[in-house]
């Protein structure tokens, strides 16, 4: 099989090949040598002698019939070929492709034409079948046809800034067995692109075509690429378009000096027109100076001087510009440094901690017309005007004083942390520059602030507020403690805080003192941040008796004992010795003191009820009842009892009443002076005073007592109650009763009446009384009024309308307390 490429223009007029057929048929002399040589059948002579015969020997010309197999390719039906014709050399590389002709043309010698119809760029291939006339030879030819474009325009943009480079890379691929020659040519007047002329790619393989975009002056530049393959005819047309912006800086220039001082620098300035000239220089920043003009060699660079001298501190950035005379221009980038101006004078200054030391700077003027001078503060704790106005040379300062064009700069040394520091402070002015004072700053702690004392009950506690601000325009964080060596009655609170930006927070001192001391107790306060210092206060702190009478109530049922026991710990930091009396109406009587139980240290955790034996109403049995009458007199005089350093002293009382009443009385220890106080010291005597209040109950009997009520959950019952007050003889018809619902007691029913909690005390995750149970007083029977009783002899009976409305399932006891707050009769008293 004989195989052929070809390339058909798809833009072309005649869309032809030709294929060039050799006279000899070289597979066929190949196939009768192979079989000669290896084919078994080779040994038979007759098979061999007719592989050895040549049909073709002696003939010049054979004609052979055409057959193909592509339907969008015609040929001629058959060829003639001729021993005489010659195979086309191979084009040279920059050789131009001739274009076979029409299909109806004749074709040359020994050349088969194929006509294609092409359905648009691809590849056609068609097998070619050629038979001889005598039926000796046959042949069979692969032809692949690719239908390309032969001529293909692009558009290409370049943007680069002026003398500045930009590539482009262009792929040149090459499918074909031999190198392929690119001839590149560039047409148009512009001089901004380059390339090279021509380029060779092996055989498939791909390489770059390397297109170069540098133009010289600014503005749009423009030129057409072609590149051409000879022995294919292809071409790829490229219009180029390039637009040049401004240039770039040639490089940038640092000057690092000092404000109101110069530095100068030398640069080379390099030539872009090619020829002699003279440039034009041109700068945007005042402290730049040099010559107006630079003139260029041909070919050199130039050097050029500037001279930098800034009258301010700070960063400077500008440019300096060299334009020829054709409008080109070479620019620099320029980055002046200026530090700090010499300093005009120094200023030494010292001031404590928050507090301000005023600072005056004379300025004079030594214009014509007004300035304003900016004024700049290298230091937080400077604080003044941020603008000086100065008048004019000619004009005299407000108020006369002074010289003319002469103003006072005035600003405030406030630190707030102590230390030393140095910094400046800076006048600048676009006229005259920048002129530095240079400031020695020391600051020391404050001392500390003594608050007013505080004097407080022992066993109380007084707090003073301490505001402290925040001057600075960020939050800070404050600590607060009390120093080493502070009494441990003092506390602050709380330890750590915040204030916002301008702010302030309070925080309190609280004196609460356990224990009487000799003297005052002393502390210091010390509040401590990073930011804005640190804060000392000293504060005094005395401890006196409680200037109000401790209250004590006991309740007992009539002919019963109700005993308390009065506890007194020692306040002192000293064994004392104590005196305690009982005085008031019902002093040794009603209300006695049992000086037998009186218990020392050592018994501080015994109860006072541990030796009586109690029955189910808290009534005394046995001759223990009988014995306080003898008791009570011994125990109506003074005692006096030591009490050890962090001792108790323990007074046992007893209620005894006999009838409803309210007996009061009041008990009194006091601590002598000298026993309180340092040897020598004298004075009134320390006195810790407890009004007892004994209120007595009258014994209801057990059926009349106890009142039962019963309804399902999440429903209510609502029922009358009446409640006989016995022992009640008379009552005035005015005085009302009260009553009190407090939950009972899980234990032995017991005779104080406020021993059981109150409805306002109700334990953790139980209901309040008044959400499940109201009580409240109605009419009597007898018309008397709510909470009323008009006649005792006859009725004493209250009446009270029960509302029982349980949430959920419940079973549980409570308590109606009944109280007569005045006498009458009998006194007051209460039923339970």
């Amino acid at each position: 099989v004989m195989e052929c490429r070809g390339v058909v223009p798809l833009e072309g007029p005649n869309h032809t090949f030709d294929v060039f057929l050799p006279f000899s048929n070289n597979q066929l002399d190949v196939a009768r040598r192979t079989f000669l040589d290896k084919h078994p059948g080779a040994k038979d002579r007759a098979q061999a002698a007719l592989m050895r015969a040549d049909h073709m020997k002696n003939q010049t010309e054979l004609e052979y019939t055409v057959s193909q197999t592509n339907g969008l390719i015609s040929c001629a039906s058959s060829i003639k070929l001729s021993s005489n014709a010659l195979a086309p050399a191979p084009p040279a590389p920059d050789a131009k492709v001739v274009a076979p002709g029409r299909a109806t043309d004749p074709a040359p010698p020994n050349c088969l034409r194929l006509a294609l119809k092409p359905m648009g760029t691809g590849i056609y291939p068609v097998r070619i079948m050629l038979t001889s006339m005598d039926g000796l030879d046959t042949r069979v030819v692969d032809v692949e046809l690719t239908c390309q474009i032969m001529l293909q325009q692009f558009d290409l943009l370049f943007e680069a800034p002026t003398r500045q480079t930009v590539t482009q890379e262009i792929p040149l691929l090459n499918t074909g067995e031999q190198t392929m020659t690119v001839v590149a040519s560039l047409l148009g007047p512009s001089k901004a692109f380059t390339g090279t002329k021509e380029a060779y790619v092996p055989p498939g393989a791909t390489l770059p075509y390397i297109l170069t975009f540098k133009p010289l002056t600014q503005g749009e530049h423009k030129c057409t690429l072609e590149l051409s393959i000879p022995t294919t005819g292809e071409r790829n047309v490229y219009t180029l378009l390039g637009k040049a912006a401004d240039p770039v800086a040639e490089s940038h220039i640092v000057i690092e000096c000092q404000a109101r001082k110069t530095a100068s620098r030398n640069i080379a300035v390099p030539n872009i027109t090619g020829s002699s000239t003279t440039y034009e220089v041109m700068c945007d920043l005042d402290c730049i100076s040099g010559p107006e003009t630079v003139n260029m060699s041909s070919s050199q660079a130039s050097s050029y001087k500037l001279v930098a001298a800034p009258v301010r501190s700070g960063l400077l950035l500008g440019s300096l510009n060299f334009k020829a005379p054709d409008g080109q221009y070479v620019w620099f980038s320029l980055e002046v440094r200026a530090s700090e101006a010499p300093e005009v004078g120094a200023i030494d200054v010292e001031a404590e901690v928050r507090t301000a030391v005023m600072i005056s700077i004379p300025v004079i003027n030594p214009l014509d017309v007004p300035l304003k001078l900016a004024v700049r503060y290298g230091h937080d704790a400077l604080v003044g005007p941020n603008v000086l106005e100065l008048p004019a040379k000619s004009t005299a300062p407000e108020g006369g004083s002074g010289g003319k064009g002469k103003a006072e700069l005035d600003f405030y040394y406030a630190p707030l942390l102590p230390g030393s520091a140095q910094t400046s402070v800076v006048l600048t002015s676009k006229e005259l520059g920048e002129f530095v004072y240079h400031i020695n700053m020391s600051s020391k702690a404050a001392p500390p602030i003594t608050l007013g004392p505080l004097s407080v009950d022992l066993g109380s506690k007084k707090s003073k507020v301490l505001e402290i601000p925040n001057p600075m325009p960020f939050p800070v964080h404050v600590s607060a403690l009390c120093a080493d060596g502070s009494s441990p009655s003092f506390s602050v609170s709380p330890s750590s805080l915040t204030i916002q930006a301008h702010g302030q927070q309070k925080v309190s001192v609280t004196y609460a003192p356990l224990l009487i001391q000799e003297g005052p107790e002393s502390a210091t306060i010390t509040l401590r941040s990073n930011d804005i210092g640190q804060w000392d206060y000293n504060i005094e702190g005395s401890t006196r008796v409680p200037s109000r009478p401790e209250q004590i109530n006991m309740n007992a049922i009539i002919q019963s004992t109700a005993q308390e026991t009065i506890r007194w710990p020692n306040p002192f930091p000293r064994r004392v010795v104590a005196s305690f009396s009982l005085s008031g109406p019902s002093a040794g009587n009603v209300i006695q003191i049992l000086p037998q139980m009186v218990s020392l240290p050592s018994e501080r955790g015994t109860s006072s009820r541990s030796s009586r034996k109690w029955d189910s109403f808290g009534r005394m049995q046995g001759s223990q009842a009988a014995s306080l009458a003898a008791a009570a007199a011994a125990a109506a005089a003074s005692s006096e009892v030591p009490v050890d350093v962090g001792g108790v002293l323990q007074v046992p009382i007893a209620f005894v009443p006999d009838t409803l009443q309210v007996a009061e009385a009041q008990l009194s220890i006091s601590v002598a002076p000298a026993t309180a106080g340092p040897e020598g010291t004298q004075g009134e005597p320390m006195v810790w005073r407890y009004d007892i209040k004994g209120i007595s109950e009258a014994e209801q009997p057990q059926q009349s007592s106890t009142f039962k009520f019963k309804c399902k959950a999440r429903s209510q019952v609502e029922e009358r109650m009446e409640v006989v007050l016995s022992g009640l003889h008379s009552v005035s018809p005015e005085e009302v009763f009260t009553h009190e619902v407090v939950q009972a007691p899980p234990s032995t029913p017991t005779s104080s009446l406020t021993a059981a909690p109150s409805a306002d005390s109700t334990p953790r995750g139980q209901l309040p009384l008044s959400d499940w149970l109201q009580i409240r007083p109605v009419p009597g029977p007898d018309g008397s009024p709510p909470a009323r009783i008009t006649n005792p002899s006859h009725s004493p009976t209250l009446v009270f309308s029960v509302l029982f409305a349980p949430p959920r399932a419940m079973s549980t006891s409570v308590q109606l307390i009944i109280c007569k707050p005045s006498g009458g009769g009998g006194g007051g008293g209460g039923w339970r």
